[in-house]
This record gives C-alpha cells, structure tokens and sequence, in this order.
C-alpha cells in the first residue's frame, strides 16, 4: 500500500508531517509532494505510483485544491483522493461536492488513513466503518461516519521531517526551523477555529489541548540541529505557553540540550515576571502575541478576546525587561 501526501506550499505541514510518521510507524508506505516545488507535480504524483492520494489544505487552498485534483484524475482517475486538513474538518461537504474528490476526513487524520490504507489493502470499501470519513454511497448521495476522537500525541512517536528534506533539499536550508509542542487552544476567540473546532467535537472523549512529550520535542529538535545549520527555534502554537507545568518541564531539558535562542508565541494576559523569567532564561529572544485592534470594545465584544489595553502594554513592558523582543 502506498500513499502519497500532497501539500501546495514548500514549508514542513505540521499535519502532513504528523500524519506521515505516524504512517510509517505503523508500517505504511508513505511520500509527500510539494506542489510548489515540482516542475510537474501531477508527473511527480504518478512516478511514485500511489494507492492514495491526501491532499491537506486550509481554506485559502480550496481554489488550488479543486485544480489538483481535476489535474491529478486527468492522469490518475481510478485512484482514490482524500482530502484532509482544518478545511476539510469543518467543510467537509463542501469538499467532498468537488469532482474527483472520493473522501473527506473530518477529523485528526493519523488513525483516520492507517485505517483507511488498511481498508483499500483489503479491498473493502465500506467506509461506514471508519470514523472520521465523509463519502459517497453508491447511490450517490453524501454520508458521514461520524467525527473520530481527538488523538494524542504517542510517546513513542517523534516526528521526523527527513522525508522532506530527502526530496527537496531546499526546504533543509531554513536555519529558522518551526516546530509545534501543542494542538489546541484554551480559549475561543471569535475570529480562530478553536472554537469552532471545540464546538464541533464537543462530545469527545479526548481533551482537546494536547502536547508532545517534552523529550519527544526535545529529540525531534536535536534530529534537525544535529544534521543541519539553526540559527533560532520557532515555536508556532496556537498559544505555546498556555500550560505552565509542561512549560517548566520542557524548558528544562530545552536550556540543557538545545543551544539554539527560540521564539515563541503568549498570550497577554497570561505574561508575568516569572513567566518572562523562565522564557527569557531559557533562551527566548522573541515573544508573538496578538493584540488584534487598538479598538478594546472591537477586541473584547466582537472578537471575544477578553484582554484590555492594559494587559497589552504590561505584557510588552515585561518582555522587554527580560531581554525579548515583541512580536
């Protein structure tokens, strides 16, 4: 069984590359094309022969999504596409409307496909069966499987990007690497889909707020450090330092083991002395927060977003006194 993952933009997606090791781990036959940075995407696709093909995209992508896949059943029409990505989890009908669209995962993707890839191995096709699935029956018509559970990060899995790095060398050369400790947001800012995502699998079992392992960010950091030039670290949570026992914990082992100054994304209303204190000391240089409008009304009415003028300001004043620039 092969399966071959399809991104528009040449950066390392968090989801395809959580998806691709996760596959791999369980012993599927995994690649990944960038479109961006083929001269033939679609001649790509096809000299690596897939079973399957996954296409993840956000909204922006949908236009560029509909064109790949009219182009990648012009060549390849009988194998199956899903279509995969914050998108598809809440549009998936709209997807699946697209021609040459067979499947729409609507939810964490990893068991989604290993199930899927398993299903098409055997030759059933009964997608009912598989949680997370939108599809066609053969009448035609539009169902759905229902929403799989959120899925944890698993201990013994620690994302590698190789494979990108393989394929493209070009994407090795970013000496600012950005990596991902987290899914999910406590909060539900009006203008975010972590709102919308928290309302939609409001009946899951699982906590919607996950982080890695702090050793298992710690090796999949070290595995890029150690093989290629890093100039800084980027974390790009929703909200990196929403938790702050994970935070204590892996900025430890992070000032041990990782040389490397890093940026980081807060929230204002959550920065505090000891806070900056154990950032800055750990080596942050650079702090992302939102500030949104200079409208506090706009900010705390419309956008849901209950932080004052104040708290910006306070939030600013701190990190520069810990030594970190504000984003």
């Amino acid at each position: 069984m092969k399966i071959v993952l399809v991104q528009q933009y040449a950066s390392p997606s968090f989801g395809i590359l959580a998806i691709m090791t996760y596959l791999k781990h369980y012993g599927v036959d995994c690649d990944v094309v960038v479109w961006s940075l083929e001269q033939n995407p679609v001649e790509a696709i096809c000299k690596l022969k897939p079973d399957l093909i996954g296409i993840s995209l956000m909204s922006t992508e949908h236009l560029w999504m509909v064109e790949a896949v009219k182009n990648i059943k012009h060549k390849l029409p009988t194998t199956k596409i899903i279509v995969g990505g914050i998108h598809a989890v809440i549009y998936p009908e709209e997807i699946l409307a697209v021609q040459g669209v067979d499947l729409v995962c609507n939810s964490d993707g990893e068991n989604v496909l290993v199930e899927t890839c398993r299903a098409l191995d055997e030759g059933k096709t009964d997608w009912s069966l598989i949680k997370g699935l939108v599809y066609r029956d053969k009448k035609g018509a539009v169902c759905s499987s229902g929403r799989a559970d959120f899925l944890s990060y698993s201990p013994e899995i620690v994302e590698d990007r190789t494979p990108y790095f393989i394929r493209y060398p070009v994407m090795a050369k970013d000496t600012v690497p950005r990596f991902i400790a987290s899914r999910g947001c406590p909060y539900n800012c009006s203008f975010c889909y972590n709102g919308q995502i928290k309302n939609i699998f409001k009946d899951s079992h699982n906590k919607y707020l996950r982080y890695k392992e702090p050793e298992n960010l710690i090796r999949e950091i070290s595995n890029i450090c150690r093989k290629y030039h890093v100039e800084s670290i980027f974390f790009v949570d929703d909200l990196f330092s929403a938790n702050k026992k994970w935070l204590s914990q892996f900025l430890d082992i992070y000032k041990k083991e990782i040389v490397h100054p890093f940026m980081c994304t807060t929230r204002a209303n959550l920065m505090t002395e000891e806070l900056a204190k154990m950032l800055s000391g750990a080596g942050c240089r650079t702090i992302s927060f939102g500030v949104e409008t200079g409208n506090a009304v706009i900010r705390e009415k419309i956008l849901n977003k209950k932080i004052s003028d104040m708290q910006l300001i306070e939030c600013g004043q701190i990190a520069r006194k810990y030594g970190m620039q504000v984003q």
